[in-house]
């Protein structure tokens, strides 16, 4: 016994050969595990984000910005997948379960925005002006 191995009041004992070579391939396999776990993350799909935006519109009188109710908001995923809404009373429309990636934004089936929508919880998308 040392020195230091008196100081810690452990005792030292060889550890048989054999035990080290299967304690050695029970680390493999388990970075192996861990590995293969975090490849099967990465394959999963992104998450849904949650969008959301305000469409305006011009009074037809004054010409004064308001928010536009009732308007119909459409989500269109490039490559197929649609998500749509209604704005409400303060023009404001939520668009739930979107996918990351390049969509178009389309109100009221006349104005048409490139969207990108990116991989986070939310997204906050800029007021829309109606003609």
């Amino acid at each position: 016994m040392n020195l230091s191995t008196r100081w810690l009041g452990a005792r030292t004992s060889r550890v048989p050969d054999r035990l080290v070579a299967v304690i050695g391939c029970g680390r493999t396999a388990a970075l192996g595990f861990v590995l293969a776990l975090l490849l099967l993350v990465g394959a999963l799909p992104a998450a849904a984000v949650e969008l959301r935006g305000r469409i305006d519109g011009h009074h037809p009188f004054t010409g004064v910005i308001l928010p536009r109710p009732g308007a119909e908001v459409v989500l269109v995923r490039e490559g197929g997948g649609v998500v749509q809404t209604v704005s409400g009373g303060d023009g404001f429309y939520y668009l739930h379960n979107a996918v990351p990636g390049p969509h178009e934004l389309i109100v009221n089936g006349i104005v048409r925005v490139p969207i990108m929508v990116l991989n986070q919880p939310a997204q906050d998308i800029p007021p829309i002006l109606l003609p």
